[in-house]
């Protein structure tokens, strides 16, 4: 048996492959299992080796910003335009801000703050955290400094 992993350029599939077609829900696990990986030939001392695709083993990915999406795209965009306009007003990248969101925090119990922003509560503290931090410090986040 040959393990196999597949890799998707999510971006670079939808908008080359599937934008304009009626293939948006294509079931990718069954297209390499029965068209690609068949047409496929691989042999380990004479004898020939069949593809087996493992569970998990197609990978997405994307070439472009991966961490950022429209902020649309959150539960609370308003909350994470503020978090962005807090951190640009200082001068931080946007790609910055979102790896630091996307980080468990040791001063809220090693919650994401991106998921905190999901609601006003949670999301007022992490507001109110980096509004402090970046008054009275002057370098990048340090995701564990409280």
């Amino acid at each position: 048996m040959l393990r196999t992993r597949v890799y998707i350029d999510g971006y670079n599939f939808y908008y080359g492959c599937l934008k304009g077609t009626s293939h948006k829900w294509l079931d990718l696990v069954k297209l390499f299992k029965y068209k690609v990986l068949p047409s496929i030939t691989a042999q380990s001392n004479g004898v020939q080796l069949r593809p087996d695709l493992e569970n998990l083993s197609i990978k997405y990915f994307t070439t472009r910003r991966p961490y950022t999406k429209p902020i649309s795209w959150y539960p609370r965009p308003d909350l994470i335009a503020q978090a962005l306009q807090i951190s640009s007003a200082n001068g931080m990248k946007s790609s910055d801000v979102y790896k630091w969101l996307q980080q468990p925090n040791p001063y809220w119990g090693q919650a994401l703050p991106l998921d905190m922003l999901s609601n006003e509560k949670d999301g007022q503290k992490v507001l109110d955290f980096m509004t402090h931090w970046h008054g009275s410090r002057s370098t990048s986040f340090d995701p564990s400094s409280p």
